[in-house]
């Protein structure tokens, strides 16, 4: 078998000799398989993005209360100033109110949907004809 080898790996150099004029080629090492798999941990992927999830909406709640300048008490009321509080009002909320909240949350309904779908759109647009990918993604750990 190793003779065999031997005989058509001197065949093939002679042609490639005569075709490319006096250069020659050889493997000095040959590839070796890899000994893991070459995809990522999707395990440790899921926990990062959870992680970073978490921490991007953590960071938005604080930017969100920082930037919140009304308040919620009279205690933050009389903290904040030195003057007596005459009265305490509560919310009054109209048909108008309702309808307008109502309108805002199918809004954003409406407006992560689209997100959504453009994201799956632009990933598809990305990933389409990189089988390559889509391979290495697939292949689960050896």
């Amino acid at each position: 078998m190793t003779l065999l080898r031997r005989y058509e790996e001197a065949q093939l150099a002679a042609r490639l000799e005569e075709g490319q004029q006096g250069e020659q080629f050889r493997i000095l090492d040959p590839a070796l398989p890899p000994r893991g798999p070459a995809v990522p941990n999707r395990p440790r992927l899921l926990l990062m993005g959870f992680a970073l999830a978490f921490a991007m909406a953590f960071g938005a709640a604080m930017a969100a209360e920082w930037l919140d300048t009304t308040f919620h008490s009279v205690d933050e009321l009389r903290a904040f100033a030195r003057v007596p509080t005459l009265a305490n009002l509560p919310l009054i909320v109209t048909t108008r109110d309702v309808r307008q909240r109502r309108w805002r949350m199918a809004l954003g309904t409406v407006s992560v949907i689209a997100a959504l779908a453009l994201i799956g759109k632009a990933s598809h647009y990305v990933a389409h004809g990189n089988e390559q990918i889509v391979r290495m993604i697939d292949r689960g750990p050896a």
